[in-house]
């Protein structure tokens, strides 16, 4: 699956309740966030990027883990297989606490 970065969202108003977008996406997804989830990289995962699909209709924003310079990039990026979107949308998860 590919994913496009979406740049400028570590404002505060983009914060999350469980301390970090990377905690974030562990809590979530139930898989270990420590490296980077872009496909052929073996950097450990430094931030939970926001990310919204490069395909289909869905405009949803998603939290994966991604190294620095993958966070950096805007252009369409290849996940490892098996790699979890986990919902940004605190409504749909740490927001239900």
């Amino acid at each position: 699956m590919k994913v496009s970065n979406l740049n400028g969202t570590s404002k505060p108003k983009y914060s999350c309740r469980c301390g970090s977008w990377l905690r974030h996406w562990h809590n979530y997804s139930g898989q270990m966030a420590n490296q980077c989830r872009a496909a052929g990289c073996s950097s450990t995962a430094a931030v939970g990027a926001h990310v919204k699909k490069t395909m289909g209709n869905d405009t949803s924003w998603y939290i994966v883990p991604f190294c620095h310079a993958h966070n950096r990039m805007g252009n369409a990026i290849e996940l490892v297989f098996g790699t979890e979107l986990v919902p940004a949308n605190q409504s749909e998860t740490c927001g239900l606490r």
